[in-house]
């Protein structure tokens, strides 16, 4: 990793000196590798807020899950696992402060998106002991393109979708939880392969994830808004 960014020609170029955790936080992106996914398929993604000896036990957890189903063990302080659960293929990652599992699905061609309901589809999580408060539970369903009229499946109010650069897949949520829970999110495959598709789903429930736990400390500064407001007043008034 280089220590500095270099802007213009060289050797006159400035550099810009970068952050010490720089290139730790760029290897963390590259740690948790694309996996390929096939359309159609359903994902489904659980995040749970954990502390340490949260996700110690939930590791704990991790290993009886697979030592029941035959599947491999996780390494010793590996953060991340994949293993064939039944007939579904668990992804999990643990982070600092939350842990995720994601089940991969196979789906049928003519599924009607987000049928059957998400909460029918991955009953073994009944069985893992909630390694502490869910907050994000996201249901994902790549499917081949097709007529698909996105204001049927979402709420027109805050529907949102795009498509990614060469246009190859569009992608579309209305951010709000269905009557299970979950947050939807559409993605329409036009012509991925496998890997692309693969790297998008993973892409995408990042981002979501990742705005949940962004958010988190909203709620906390609307409640402390007002009184912040009357200490800076009273803070005015003292140097007046």
């Amino acid at each position: 990793m280089t220590a500095a960014i270099v802007i213009g020609d060289a050797p006159f170029g400035k550099r810009l000196e970068v952050h010490a955790e720089r290139s730790a936080v760029l290897d963390e992106l590259h740690a948790r590798p694309f996996t390929p996914i096939a359309s159609p398929a359903r994902v489904l993604l659980f995040a749970f807020q954990t502390d340490g000896e949260a996700g110690r036990a939930d590791r704990t957890a991790l290993e009886h899950i697979c030592r029941a189903e035959g599947c491999e063990l996780p390494r010793p302080g590996v953060k991340h696992h994949r293993a064939v659960v039944g007939s579904t293929m668990l992804r999990w990652e643990q982070h600092s402060e939350f842990t995720t599992y994601t089940w991969e699905i196979p789906a049928s061609l003519e599924a009607t998106p987000f049928e059957p309901p998400a909460s029918t589809l991955v009953a073994v999580m009944a069985n893992i002991p909630q390694p502490g408060p869910v907050l994000v539970a996201i249901d994902l369903h790549l499917v081949f393109q097709r007529a698909v009229d996105l204001e049927q499946v979402f709420d027109r109010s805050s529907l949102a979708a795009a498509a990614n650069s060469d246009r190859s897949a569009i992608y579309a949520s209305d951010f709000q939880p269905d009557a299970g829970g979950f947050v939807r999110i559409l993605v329409l495959d036009r012509r991925l392969r496998p890997e692309r598709a693969g790297a998008i789903v993973q892409r995408v429930l990042e981002l979501e994830t990742y705005r949940m736990f962004a958010l988190l400390g909203l709620p906390a500064a609307q409640r402390l808004s007002a009184a912040v407001g009357r200490i800076e007043k009273r803070l005015s008034w003292s140097r007046a």
